[in-house]
């Protein structure tokens, strides 16, 4: 969550990349490195800037970028703003095809803004992104989640999806066939 990305080799532990000296990167709480995925000889982290818009403290932005295996940055695969600084989502992970996948919450609790449900936003969402485009744009595979802060995607291409609950509970779902859902 601070930043570090270590490389572990048995018991040796080396820092390899630090996104914590990127300008506005913020960290503690819900925020901070987010995620990393790797695909053939790229790197992908999703963490998190705060952008401060006029006078407001808490907005935030959730970063995906691709890096390279030295952590040369290759390019931005996404940006995408939340009205607080809390439930970013943002693991990342790739199914058997190589489609990206971020998860994204609904930047603040109980959804007031009603952003999981709007087709048009990309808060509280799973989006998938084909990283093998140039300009991969997000395709929305799943929506109405509330902060989904991890997922899976197993070899029969279903993604299990844990989401935060309220207070007293977690909720699972299950993308049954991330080929052919709509929604």
């Amino acid at each position: 969550q601070g930043g570090g990305v270590f490389r572990v080799r048995g018991k040796d532990v080396t820092k390899v990349f630090d996104v914590s000296g990127i300008e506005a990167f913020s960290s503690g709480g819900e925020s901070g490195l987010l995620s990393i995925a790797v695909r053939g000889d790229s790197f992908y982290l999703a963490y998190t800037l705060h952008t401060f818009p006029e006078g407001d403290n808490t907005a935030t932005t959730v970063i995906v970028n691709e890096y390279t295996r030295r952590f040369k940055l290759l390019r931005n695969v996404a940006s995408i703003g939340f009205p607080t600084s809390w439930h970013h989502g943002g693991t990342l992970g790739f199914d058997e095809k190589g489609s990206l996948y971020l998860s994204t919450g609904d930047g603040e609790g109980r959804d007031p803004q009603n952003l999981a449900q709007d087709r048009r936003a990309l808060q509280g969402k799973i989006l998938r992104f084909d990283v093998s485009d140039n300009d991969p744009k997000p395709e929305v595979v799943a929506r109405g989640l509330r902060n989904p802060w991890k997922f899976s995607v197993d070899q029969r291409g279903r993604m299990f999806i844990g989401d935060v609950g309220g207070i007293w509970r977690e909720e699972i779902n299950l993308i049954a066939d991330l080929y052919s859902s709509s929604v």
